[in-house]
């Protein structure tokens, strides 16, 4: 049995949202070695049902969140849709609000954590299981790796189908955190410039060995 959600409404009250029963744990899909996969199901077929269910799930508005935790007002709101219309964008960023609070709004709507960016560090291997390339390419920081061989990753964009399927696919498992677009930006330079540093001065001290 899946339990029910309780979340903010649009008047503070609670609303329950039901979780599919289809529907993957908050933010953890897989591609291959998947725990219970039926014989003869492609750990591709299984990532698709993953996303879909995940895209596809029923979750509390944005601005109905912020709405509820005193964020901004009823009016705000009533105007930001009206821009958000007109113009396009994600609508915390036409609201205005800051990162913290866009990522806070974002960890209620998916369920999923906000990473503690200030207290922990990127592990090497998570680092070197995604890539650089991937990892800037699609805005994300790898963190960890678990117990189950999963990576964590953190993003600021929990419904980047394409980000899921593609990281997915290169780590066989993944579990998605959330961070500030700005905190994970400066973190994939610092942690990558690091690793590439280390690399380099190891490269070189082989060198020096052979000569």
């Amino acid at each position: 049995m899946h339990p029910s959600r309780c979340t903010p409404g649009t008047r503070g009250e609670c609303v329950v949202l039901k979780r599919s029963k289809s529907a993957p744990k908050a933010g953890e899909f897989q591609s291959k070695g998947a725990a219970g996969m039926m014989p003869g199901a492609s750990g591709s077929g299984r990532l698709e049902s993953e996303l879909e269910s995940w895209l596809s799930a029923e979750r509390p508005m944005f601005g109905e969140l912020a709405l509820g935790m005193g964020a901004i007002d009823a009016e705000r709101l009533t105007n930001a849709l009206a821009l958000q219309r007109e113009q396009g964008g994600k609508i915390g960023e036409v609201l205005g609000l800051e990162e913290q609070t866009i990522t806070a709004i974002l960890s209620m709507q998916f369920a999923i954590q906000v990473a503690d960016l200030r207290n922990e560090e990127p592990q090497k291997e998570a680092l070197d299981r995604v890539g650089e390339e991937l990892a800037r390419q699609f805005h994300v920081l790898p963190l960890r790796v678990d117990e189950e061989n999963r990576i964590w990753i953190v993003t600021n964009d929990a419904r980047d189908d394409e980000a899921i399927r593609t990281l997915t696919v290169r780590c066989g498992r993944i579990g998605l955190l959330l961070g500030n677009r700005s905190d994970i930006e400066k973190l994939l330079h610092s942690a990558y410039s690091v690793l590439n540093d280390a690399q380099v001065f190891v490269q070189a001290h082989q060198l020096t060995e052979t000569k």
